[in-house]
């Protein structure tokens, strides 16, 4: 089957479930990681072991980093893991549990420096991280449950409406610190040595580069940090150093006196750890797939050579590509690189990409029908309480920070620990994605910042230029002034 032959099977399966697919959200990723997000999650095996049941995903369009779902198939999932939570106490503990499964054997496995049949390694390389997907989607609901389930503990004991969300902020904040925020630390650090002595202190800079280099990246996208960038990125930043460990003292202190106060019981006492033990591997998760690529770039070196893939370019190839030796056109690989293309996944013919600008047009014809102009306002759930207004910057991928200046509200599909810069300018965090546990959130509260998250729309509706009001205590983003 050629290209337009393809082309014309994915428009056809595109018109048939039109009705049924809505935008969950926006992420650039790499192809290869494109790629392993979908035959991992459609692959009924590994759904079985990571989630404890299967269900049908047969159909997911990308276009140009939208990502549609079917939603009655996504509502239809919603309501089975809610039945599964609500019947079985001891779910969270066992879905956490084979989490850290997977993560385990995908860090043994990318220890190994030799190996016998590279092309072998990295499939089993690549198979494991398809085996954390099935995680991804029901991320899109876990929180929700979580957040529902604290705000029962909540309204059994009579706390004001207008105190329930700060209250699930406090308890469901993590108790300890992510890799995230220990990076930014380890940066801060060297940041303040050059300021004090102008001076590198190479053993910090090497630690640094040991633990962090994966930083920079994100889903694949992205390059790893070496010496050269970092010590850039060490003359040129302001200062970065962090409270965040007192910061952390202070947040365990008081949700301790909150437990305290509200009274809990042993048994809601444990479901709250579990529940920020799930937050901290929630914002672990993206992390995975960026480490794998930054372990394996010896092994990914020798496969490229071997396969006449340049090594810069091999991350948007897809799997069947890479092994199959594919020739991919330069101008098709910098579209890809430029997230300028569509992907679908069907169960029945696999994976589907194209860069052609026509066929890109014909999906966002069909996907894009309903207009937004008419909307004012829209909603979110409040992750940082504060109000603040200010000038949209939307930020769809690294290249963007820049234009984000001090007062601005930063508007994202989610934000990744190498949008800091721009964080910190930002007057408010505006998200399409997220959930109270998610990296933005964690990063207003450590700054102080308004932050509405999981508005699925934002970054759709709020245009650079645009003055709006973020009212973090209603979870409402208000359009003032339309560029």
């Amino acid at each position: 089957m050629n290209q337009e032959e393809q082309y014309s099977k994915q428009l056809k399966e595109l018109k048939k479930q039109q009705k049924s697919l809505r935008k969950y959200l926006n992420r650039t990723n790499a192809t290869l990681v494109d790629y392993l997000i979908c035959v991992g999650r459609a692959n009924r095996k590994y759904l079985k072991n990571a989630l404890g049941y299967s269900y049908e995903h047969n159909y997911r369009v990308n276009v140009l980093g939208d990502m549609f779902l079917n939603k009655e198939k996504q509502d239809k999932e919603a309501r089975t893991l809610k039945n599964i939570v609500e019947k079985d106490e001891k779910y969270f503990s066992q879905y956490i549990e084979n989490l850290k499964k997977i993560f385990r054997k995908i860090n043994k496995q990318i220890s190994k420096n030799s190996w016998e049949d590279p092309e072998k390694e990295l499939k089993t390389r690549l198979d494991l991280v398809a085996q954390v997907m099935p995680f991804m989607t029901s991320f899109l609901f876990m929180e929700k449950l979580i957040a529902d389930k604290v705000r029962d503990f909540l309204v059994k004991r009579g706390v004001n409406k207008k105190k329930i969300q700060e209250y699930i902020i406090i308890l469901l904040s993590s108790s300890k610190l992510d890799n995230t925020t220990k990076g930014e630390m380890a940066l801060g650090r060297l940041q303040a040595i050059y300021k004090e002595s102008d001076k590198l202190d190479e053993g910090l800079i090497k630690d640094y580069l040991n633990k962090y280099a994966y930083k920079t990246m994100h889903w694949g996208a992205g390059k790893i940090l070496d010496k050269k960038e970092l010590i850039k990125m060490i003359k040129d930043s302001d200062t970065n150093e962090t409270n965040a460990e007192k910061e952390l003292k202070e947040r365990n202190k008081g949700r301790k006196e909150l437990i305290k106060k509200l009274k809990l019981t042993k048994k809601e006492k444990d479901f709250l750890e579990v529940a920020r033990e799930y937050g901290f591997y929630r914002n672990y998760r993206p992390d995975i797939f960026d480490i794998v690529i930054w372990k394996s770039q010896k092994l990914l070196k020798e496969i490229a050579k071997k396969k006449a893939i340049k090594f810069e370019d091999i991350l948007f190839y897809s799997e069947p590509e890479i092994f199959a030796g594919k020739k991919i056109s330069k101008k098709e690989i910098e579209k890809r690189k430029k997230f300028e293309y569509v992907a679908t996944y069907l169960s029945e013919t696999g994976y589907f990409i194209t860069t052609e600008k026509k066929h890109i047009r014909e999906f966002q014809k069909i996907l894009y029908s309903k207009s937004k102009k008419e909307i004012t306002q829209i909603k979110g759930a409040v992750a940082s309480l504060g109000i603040a207004e200010g000038i949209v910057k939307k930020v769809n991928t690294i290249n963007d920070i820049d234009k984000v200046k001090n007062g601005n509200i930063l508007v994202a599909p989610m934000t990744m620990p190498n949008y800091l810069p721009a964080m910190k300018k930002a007057a408010a965090f505006v998200t399409d994605e997220g959930g109270v546990t998610c990296h933005a959130a964690i990063i207003a509260r450590e700054m102080g910042k308004p932050c509405i998250i999981g508005t699925k729309i934002a970054t759709q509706i709020l245009q650079d230029g645009n003055v709006v009001e973020v009212d973090a205590k209603k979870g409402i983003v208000k359009i003032l002034k339309k560029k």
